[in-house]
């Protein structure tokens, strides 16, 4: 069953946590908005400035805890996940590059210019060619390499940026007995799940 624009806004995000009606709302907007448009659309060409606003001010408020913006929507993929016979969870990162945004470069880490990165986990049933949702997200700074640091002593940092890879797969949790999930990656450590 193929849902319009809206109508998957509020199955997804319907009953987020931490939100008030006003924001929530304005959440299914956004998502349905974002949904309605071919992926290479611009911000600018999905919504009106009104409405850039608007989403720019829910975002700023979701920020304190994004994982509230997205707790609906991962239990509704894993709700998906369990139904499949087999489902694919492709791990990968993605760099978002804002260099050219002065205001908020201190707040930002180096990645050629200034940035951050996102870790995204995607379920998708390879049986139906339909994707399942986004299962786990991490954002994260990339850290500056302190002068003279060496390569073991970096391979020995407490907390390491491919520790990501493993952190995906350890968010997804455990398959049901009767199922299979294969665990997609480029690149990062070996690791057994």
């Amino acid at each position: 069953m193929i849902l319009d624009a809206t109508d998957w806004a509020v199955s997804e995000f319907e009953g987020t946590p931490g939100l008030e009606k006003r924001l929530r709302d304005r959440l299914i907007d956004t998502a349905a908005g974002l949904a309605d448009q071919p992926p290479g659309a611009s911000l600018p060409q999905r919504f009106a400035w009104a409405e850039l606003k608007a989403a720019d001010n829910l975002i700023d408020r979701a920020a304190e805890r994004p994982d509230d913006l997205q707790a609906v929507h991962r239990q509704r993929t894993r709700d998906r996940m369990a139904a499949a016979r087999t489902v694919l969870v492709v791990h990968d990162t993605t760099t978002l590059d804002y260099s050219s945004h002065a205001a908020v470069a201190d707040q930002l880490g180096p990645l050629g210019g200034r940035g951050f990165l996102q870790h995204n986990s995607l379920a998708i049933d390879p049986d139906n060619h339909e994707p399942l949702g986004l299962i786990h997200q991490q954002t994260f700074l990339r850290e500056p390499t302190p002068a003279g640091e060496t390569r073991g002593r970096r391979a020995r940092r407490p907390r390491r940026e491919s520790d990501v890879w493993l952190d995906g797969v350890t968010a997804v949790g455990r398959m049901p007995d009767d199922a299979r999930w294969v665990h997609v990656g480029d690149r990062g450590p070996t690791f057994s799940a």
